[in-house]
């Protein structure tokens, strides 16, 4: 009984692993993982007072009960406003990679997802209750479009790029 459960965890971690080797996928995709520390702390959210603030270019949720907009980068900043008809929030992600601009789409009617990349290749996804204003998911990951490439030329003899 020892030796079957040890050899199902091997496979198990095995499996696990290999679905991360980019030489056996069939097109590029992104690799998840945890959170790091490094990015976990460049990302706060602020409750402001509501104010008068400008919808003009906002994105509404499917009820319109909930409008989010990005604002212009501040320094090395890139700033997501979300208003609701009680509250705002500022979720500001500081030293954000910022050729590439804060992606965002409305999940449901209160939650919002966004994707923000720390450099080329590393980002990091958010889910946002646009209610409560508190984070309910972030995950880092990075993609794997370089690696996947790299591992389709291994495979056919080519010389990888930088070699």
């Amino acid at each position: 009984m020892m030796r079957y459960t040890i050899l199902t965890f091997l496979v198990l971690c095995w499996r696990l692993d290999a679905s991360s080797d980019p030489s056996t996928w069939t097109a590029p995709r992104n690799v998840h993982q945890e959170i790091d520390a490094q990015h976990l702390e460049r990302i706060s959210i602020k409750k402001v007072e509501k104010g008068n603030e400008d919808s003009s270019g906002a994105s509404f949720s499917p009820n319109h009960s909930y409008w989010m907009k990005s604002l212009p980068p501040t320094g090395t900043s890139q700033v997501v406003m979300i208003t609701t008809d009680r509250n705002g929030y500022l979720i500001s992600f500081r030293d954000s990679y910022s050729n590439f601009p804060i992606q965002t789409k409305w999940v449901n009617e209160k939650i919002l997802f966004l994707r923000v990349y720390w450099g080329r290749i590393v980002g990091t996804d958010v889910l946002v209750d646009a209610e409560t204003g508190k984070f309910l998911y972030m995950e880092s990951f990075v993609d794997g479009t370089q690696m996947f490439q790299q591992a389709r030329e291994a495979s056919q003899g080519k010389s990888v790029e930088g070699e």
